[in-house]
């Protein structure tokens, strides 16, 4: 939790009707939202929570007086009169109105705060490349690139790690992605339980990941097929001595790159601007186009099949799904990257995933030989037997580690002296 909610949290304990409150509210980033637009609620009526709630009461008790309302008056006004967008003042409300809720004194018909149309926004293939061209690391490009095959939403996109992208032994959809519920909307809970979310990767952003591995690489940030997919990068763009471990970028972190992507394509975020929800909607008309069915189109999208017939009989096998989709490459692979033979561009990716991964071999094994020098060091000043039959152990494990790879090192210096014919 941020040092803000902390403070949030800290102030709205100090009331006893803040506590019953906040007590119902579990969820941390409900209780980050929730708790920031009630302070300012608070401060902009002059009255804490408990002031609040007395206002409500005082009503009550007035019943049929110019009191009784007063609670819901001040509701009204005050969120009517705050200079905040339509979208806030529509989130404001529901805050204010559960705060009286769960405090047993739900406020009488108070006003409705609707929120707005939002502005259909869906990019088409040529904006995406303009976004691509001016984003600045392979992270983003690929991150941009991906979401154009693979529709996943936001809070999935963060949650998603190397080893969900599995081998399919296919040319043109070279990946498959098979996402459970619990990291879906909903988390697998009441109307949301049993949903999945099963797309695949094209082989022309594959090559965009294999350039983002070789990026990471460069970038000294260790990575494995644990590790989330898309991480921060912090400290700047130079090669650090000791490997920076993989953090997942944050959900703020990817609007904010989507935010400066889009500005630096077009430079007015009002009239033209891109998140990442946007692409789900460019897949789903992609699917369209290419006469996918519903029922399979929600299990890309991660979905629940909206009829009965859909839920009940519509269980497309991966490779009947894997086959239809490919029907939907042309409206989602630039034109120009189209006429490279797929399996040219497969080859040259596979290859380029093939080196990085040496790469990774070779950095991993240097920093094996590191940590084996540093164990003996202890070893050496260790002031008990107990210490030194610990260090002597992990001292084990990291030189039988060094072997292993140490063989392949040179098993790959062999194949460089001996490389195979060229069929």
């Amino acid at each position: 939790m941020s040092k803000m909610t902390d403070k949030l949290k800290e102030w709205i304990l100090k009331f006893n009707s803040g506590k019953v409150w906040v007590d119902v509210i579990t969820n941390e980033e409900t209780q980050r939202q929730y708790l920031s637009l009630f302070k300012r609620y608070c401060d902009a009526t002059n009255k804490n929570p408990d002031e609040l709630l007395e206002l409500k009461l005082e009503g009550m008790r007035n019943v049929g007086t110019n009191k009784e309302f007063e609670a819901e008056n001040l509701h009204n006004t005050t969120i009517s009169n705050m200079e905040l967008t339509d979208n806030l003042k529509a989130s404001m409300s529901p805050v204010v109105r559960s705060f009286y809720k769960h405090n047993r004194r739900p406020l009488n018909t108070p006003k409705e705060f609707e929120v707005p149309t939002p502005k259909q926004r869906m990019p088409s293939l040529e904006e995406i490349e303009e976004m691509v061209n001016v984003a600045r690391t392979w992270r983003d490009k690929s991150m941009i690139w991906l979401l154009t095959s693979a529709p996943l939403r936001e809070g999935t996109l963060i949650q998603l790690i190397w080893d969900d992208l599995q081998p399919t032994g296919d040319e043109e959809l070279p990946f498959i992605i098979n996402i459970e519920a619990e990291r879906l909307k909903g988390k697998g809970k009441g109307k949301y339980k049993g949903v999945r979310q099963i797309c695949f990767v094209n082989s022309f952003v594959a090559d965009k990941l294999a350039k983002y591995k070789a990026e990471l690489l460069g970038k000294n940030i260790r990575f494995t097929p644990k590790s989330p997919v898309f991480v921060g990068y912090r400290n700047g763009n130079g090669k650090k001595k000791e490997p920076k471990e993989a953090k997942a970028l944050s959900p703020s972190a990817i609007r904010t790159n989507f935010a400066k992507i889009s500005f630096d394509a077009w430079h007015d975020l009002e009239n033209k601007r891109y998140s990442p929800h946007n692409f789900r909607d460019f897949v789903e008309t992609a699917m369209e186009k290419a006469d996918i069915p519903d029922n399979w189109c929600a299990i890309i999208m991660g979905h629940k099949p909206k009829t009965i017939r859909g839920k009940h009989y519509s269980s497309p096998k991966l490779q009947e799904l894997l086959n239809k989709f490919k029907r939907v490459l042309p409206f989602i692979i630039p034109t120009h990257k189209q006429q490279a033979p797929t399996k040219q561009r497969l080859q040259e990716s596979y290859k380029f995933m093939t080196d990085v991964a040496w790469q990774l071999i070779e950095m991993q094994h240097t920093n094996v030989k590191q940590e084996i020098e540093t164990l003996e060091a202890l070893m050496q000043n260790a002031k008990t037997e107990e210490t030194r039959n610990i260090l002597e152990v992990q001292l084990t494990m990291k030189k039988d580690q060094i072997k292993r790879y140490k063989q392949m090192v040179d098993s790959k210096k062999e194949i460089n002296k001996h490389p195979p014919p060229q069929t």
